[in-house]
């Protein structure tokens, strides 16, 4: 992943400060990584860069309601089933919040696949798209509660 800095006016100080722009290109984990920070400190402006202009939200039965949000929508109801989602570990027997999903490399590399455009990990569908971006496109989850 590469990171392009720019610069930034410090009022205090004359000379400017680096801003480290986080890049979504490149290399999946990483993204995952910055992701669940972005998650975490509820960073719109990465958040917003991280999901794609609309992300689809399934239910958990074909019977459930689908929808699609773009704009700040899709960032707010990303955001509040990574808050109050999770999924169950079979092999261990308990419950694992989002906040701790994304934080655990070992449940990425479950779902993981090498060299893929598409990944679906657990409840969260991403996509590289043409210029090779890793953007956030869709989210399983129960959808008669989050709409």
């Amino acid at each position: 992943m590469s990171c392009r800095p720019s610069a930034v006016e410090d009022k205090n100080s004359q000379e400017p400060l680096e801003l480290i722009a986080i890049d979504s290109k490149g290399d999946f984990k990483e993204f995952w990584k910055n992701l669940g920070q972005a998650l975490m400190l509820n960073d719109t402006i990465v958040l917003d860069k991280y999901l794609d202009s609309t992300v689809f939200f399934y239910g958990r039965e074909d019977i459930d309601p689908r929808f699609e949000l773009n704009g700040s929508e899709r960032i707010i109801k990303v955001r509040e089933v990574y808050l109050t989602g999770g999924i169950y570990d079979y092999q261990k027997d308990t419950s694992i919040s989002y906040v701790d999903f994304f934080l655990n490399v070992d449940l990425l590399n479950k779902d993981y696949l090498q060299d893929k455009d598409i990944q679906q990990i657990e409840d969260f569908v991403f996509r590289r798209n043409t210029s090779g971006e890793w953007k956030l496109t869709g989210v399983y989850s129960d959808t008669k509660k989050i709409k």
